[in-house]
C-alpha cells in the first residue's frame, strides 16, 4: 500500500515590517509550510493574481494598499473567495473584528499577542475546514 506525499502547505505573509516577516516566515517554514513574503498591499495583490496560495497572513496598517483594500480585492475575484484568510495585526478595534470578518477573514489574530507557533497551529486548524465564503455556491 502506498500513499501519496502530502503537498505542503503555501502561505502568503503580508507585512510591512521585515523583522515581523522574517520571524513569522522563518517559523512558519520551520513548522512545515512553504511561506512566500510581501512587504505591502500592492505585492500582495500582484502575487495573489499570479499564484494565491492555500492561507493569506495579512497585516492590515501598511502603505500603497492596506490590508483591507486586499480583502476588497479578493472579495472581487471568484477565484480567490476558497482562499483561507488570517489577519494578523495589532491595529485591531474590538468594532472593527465585524467588517473584517464580513470580508472574508476567517480569524483575526493580535500581533503582540502571537507567536509563529500559535500561527502555524491556526493555520492547521483552518486547513482542515473549507473556507467561508460570502456567496455560497461558488468555488
Amino acid at each position: 500500500m502506498t500513499t501519496e506525499p502530502a503537498l505542503t502547505p503555501r502561505v502568503l505573509l503580508v507585512d510591512d515590517d521585515p523583522l515581523v516577516r522574517n520571524v513569522y516566515a522563518e517559523g512558519l517554514a520551520r513548522c512545515g509550510f512553504q511561506v512566500q513574503t510581501a512587504e505591502d498591499g500592492l505585492n500582495a495583490v500582484l502575487i495573489l493574481r499570479q499564484n494565491p496560495p492555500e492561507v493569506l497572513v495579512l497585516d492590515l496598517m501598511m502603505p500603497k494598499f492596506s490590508g483591507s483594500d486586499v480583502l476588497k480585492f479578493i472579495q472581487s475575484q471568484p477565484s480567490l473567495k476558497r482562499m483561507h484568510i488570517i489577519v494578523l495585526s495589532n491595529v485591531l478595534l474590538h468594532e472593527a473584528e465585524k467588517p473584517i470578518l464580513e470580508a472574508g477573514a476567517q480569524k483575526i489574530l493580535v500581533k503582540y499577542r502571537s507567536t509563529p507557533a500559535a500561527l502555524a497551529a491556526e493555520i492547521q486548524g483552518l486547513l482542515q475546514t473549507e473556507p467561508s465564503s460570502s456567496t455560497p455556491g461558488t468555488a
